[in-house]
């Protein structure tokens, strides 16, 4: 198998073109290649090629926004109560167990109807709406209703939105010519990243990686997959590895194991086996102050 190169975050692992949706995860790299953003994609330095699904929508936290634990503990009639009286939360906590069918059956309809009330005061139900829209959650695909959500949601300081914004300028979707504005993409991601959003970083560090709508630069690369790294973001982690192997800096194998080994407490594709091709390199002593290395910074971060 090749070398490892870095990935793109969001999905890939040789970073190869695959269907154009959102993504959902990082990108992986079979065998070591860059990734993209989740979304995540991995791209081979000599093949700017990725996944699809490189932006992640990450919905993970937003799912169960400000649900003070376990959305389960409360009650539906106390939440339809609180929703009928105008509570945006309620609402949106509501649009969220009915879309997920947690503690409500799973009604599509039903969660648009209450992100729709919510979203006059709400970014969150905005973007929730929006991601409805891109999936074709109950209601047909429709990328230019769900950019318009999210531009709603961006400009209510949604990170999420504007990174989904970036992705979505990047492929041409929602935009009547369908053709791709990597300025665009590019402004999207650096407002997210200014703001501290991991994913505007890495999908930033990304382009600058491949120079993907810019003058390619590693040296910038870098510096975004480090700062998504200090958010503990998996696919920074590998990408990281990949460049401490010799891509836009000396090759540093025992960086390199340090940071495949973070990727790989992360279970991040490919990183174990990059540990494996790696791990040769290194002498008894320089392994043990890696793994020293690496305890030190998963207590700090």
């Amino acid at each position: 198998m090749p070398e490892a190169s870095p990935m793109r975050h969001r999905r890939s692992d040789t970073i190869r073109r695959k269907s154009m949706r959102l993504p959902c995860t990082l990108i992986w790299i079979v065998a070591c290649s860059i990734s993209h953003a989740q979304p995540t994609a991995v791209v081979l330095p000599s093949e700017p090629d990725y996944e699809a699904e490189k932006l992640q929508f990450q919905r993970g936290s937003l799912l169960y926004y400000n649900l003070h634990g376990n959305s389960d503990d409360w009650s539906a009639a106390a939440l339809q109560a609180a929703a009928d009286e105008g509570d945006v939360q309620a609402q949106v906590r509501l649009g969220i167990l009915s879309e997920q069918g947690r503690g409500l059956p799973q009604d599509y309809a039903a969660a648009r109807s209450w992100y729709e009330k919510a979203a006059p005061q709400s970014a969150d139900a905005q973007f929730l709406l929006g991601m409805m829209l891109y999936q074709g959650k109950g209601i047909p695909v429709d990328f230019d209703a769900a950019r318009r959500h999210f531009e709603q949601a961006a400009g209510q300081g949604s990170l999420q939105a504007q990174v989904n914004l970036g992705w979505m300028c990047e492929y041409g979707q929602g935009q009547a010519d369908a053709v791709p504005d990597l300025a665009c993409a590019r402004r999207w991601y650096e407002r997210a990243a200014s703001a501290g959003d991991p994913m505007g970083m890495f999908n930033l560090g990304t382009q600058y990686y491949l120079g993907k709508g810019v003058t390619q630069d590693y040296a910038e690369a870098r510096h975004w997959f480090v700062r998504a790294a200090g958010k503990d973001f998996a696919g920074a982690y590998y990408n990281l590895g990949v460049m401490a192997l010799g891509q836009g800096q000396a090759r540093d194998p025992v960086q390199a194991y340090e940071w495949f080994k973070l990727a790989e407490l992360a279970a991040y594709p490919g990183a174990a086996y990059n540990i494996g091709k790696v791990v040769g390199e290194l002498q008894d002593t320089q392994r043990s102050e890696a793994e020293e290395w690496v305890r030190r910074w998963r207590t700090a971060h």
